[in-house]
């Protein structure tokens, strides 16, 4: 009877075992490090990508607030003058709080952070301008509208 595997080594020598090991370790050390950079740095960009849908989702509010303000010449107290409410269809909002012509848009879980997107109006000779830099959101995560 023929022996068909004759002359074919199996691993079992100790020089090909520590080789292999000596080659596979290395990469699998170089894989964990990509990964424990890229992880976090994806996040943020997903979270970013999705407070940038948020501030779209926003532009109907804002439009609001920049036609009560140039036709009553002060910025609208609340939602009822707006005739907005405060619930959100956006999947990453619960609410959206106007109060004195400050956007405050509280975000829901979905949307990968915690806080509150505050947009604070100006109004100069240049025209309308908004800040996100009171939102409680880490500043990593705002969109790049805000930088």
């Amino acid at each position: 009877m023929p022996v068909l595997n004759e002359g074919i080594s199996v691993g079992s020598e100790k020089e090909t075992v520590v080789i292999v090991f000596a080659a596979i370790v290395p990469v699998i050390a170089f894989v964990g490090v990509i990964a424990a950079v890229a992880l976090p740095a994806y996040q943020d960009y997903t979270t970013r990508v999705r407070l940038a849908d948020v501030m779209v989702s926003t532009d109907t509010v804002i439009a609001a607030v920049k036609e009560y303000a140039l036709s009553e010449q002060q910025w609208p107290l609340d939602n009822s003058v707006l005739g907005i409410k405060t619930n959100s269809t956006n999947e990453y909002v619960n609410s959206v709080i106007v109060d004195q012509g400050v956007i405050y848009v509280e975000l829901s879980p979905e949307s990968g952070t915690n806080g509150v997107f505050i947009l604070v109006p100006t109004y100069d000779d240049s025209g309308f301008s908004w800040s996100c830099n009171e939102s409680t959101v880490l500043a990593s995560q705002l969109p790049v509208q805000c930088n």
